[in-house]
């Protein structure tokens, strides 16, 4: 071979050349289900909690609109409240209980944190065994009574609050503390990438009996709300805006208290209601209450909105 060609031949460099980079292995490079693995974490620890804060808003809402009407004499779907009224009127009255639980969970959160920190670092103890019996059978217990004591104490008010929660929060330690327990027995074996059958249908079962526990304690709680509320409206009817109505034709409303009165303006003739007070307005329905309301003696009057009616509100 000519010099000059040989001269011309690229150079080969060993494999061990300290300027040479070895491509990266097959197996090193991110794959689609491991970028995304942090982003589902993230969507299911964060998304469920505020789907179920969420509907349990709703729920209360529509639970304390309704025994607040039925308390009345009314039916709760002549107000047309829409899902985001139901939300706003939960909040109102639900601040105690979620800062409670908001509180419960930070106490609880960093109760997990010492003990699983415990669990890695010094294995399943006797301390730590303690702890998740206890757990699991103080919950195991509290939800037995839970289950039990509703049938001995039926005229008990707080006990249709009192008892969901037990077999709730019962339920909750229960799992809890075998779930602490199998963390500390499986420390030292390595983990399942994919979850158990058995393991995904106990948690699917696990969160139907709390979810189902909590509507139950919500169900609870909103009667004795909504009727709280209704009695409030007794005592205080005086308080609420005074309604005078001014139409072209009566209003036809028939109560004692109700007066129509007859004005004439030139050739036309309108008709004066008063006696009424405003209760609320909702879905294009106006709901007034008859001075003097009571829920044994009184009435409720719904009228649809009409630019016919004039309305006048005072104090």
């Amino acid at each position: 071979m000519p010099a000059d060609a040989a001269s011309e031949e690229p150079a080969r460099q060993p494999d061990d050349a300290p300027g040479k980079v070895d491509a990266p292995a097959a197996e090193d490079s991110p794959d689609t289900v491991s970028i995304l693995r942090p982003v589902i974490a993230v969507i299911t620890t964060v998304g469920t909690p505020l789907t179920m804060i969420t509907a349990l808003l709703l729920y209360f809402g529509w639970a304390r609109s309704d025994a607040q009407s039925r308390w009345m004499g009314i039916e709760v779907s002549l107000f047309r409240f829409t899902t985001q009224d139901y939300v706003l009127r939960s909040i109102s009255t639900l601040y105690l209980p979620i800062l409670a639980s908001a509180v419960i969970g930070i106490v609880w959160l960093a109760a997990h944190r010492a003990v699983t920190d415990k669990i890695e670092r010094d294995g399943m103890t006797d301390t730590i065994r303690v702890i998740c019996r206890v757990t699991m059978l103080g919950g195991l217990g509290i939800a037995i009574l839970g289950v039990v004591l509703p049938a001995f104490t039926r005229t008990w008010e707080p006990g249709t609050v009192v008892w969901p929660l037990m077999i709730a929060i019962g339920t909750a330690l229960a799992v809890y503390g075998r779930h602490l327990s199998r963390r500390g027995q499986e420390h030292a074996r390595p983990r399942h990438a994919i979850a158990r059958p058995p393991d995904v249908l106990e948690a699917v079962l696990v969160g139907i009996v709390i979810a189902a526990a909590m509507f139950w304690a919500v169900q609870g709680y909103a009667d004795i709300v909504g009727r709280g509320y209704a009695q409030r409206y007794e005592d205080s009817v005086s308080s609420l805006p005074r309604a005078t109505a001014v139409s072209e034709s009566p209003l036809g409303i028939d109560s004692p208290v109700v007066r129509t009165e007859e004005i004439t303006t030139g050739p036309k003739t309108l008709y004066r209601t008063t006696g009424l007070r405003l209760l609320a307005e909702s879905g294009g329905r106006l709901f007034l209450m008859t001075e003097g309301w009571t829920v044994q003696n009184g009435s409720i009057i719904v009228l649809d909105e009409d630019d016919s009616v004039h309305w006048q509100f005072s104090h």
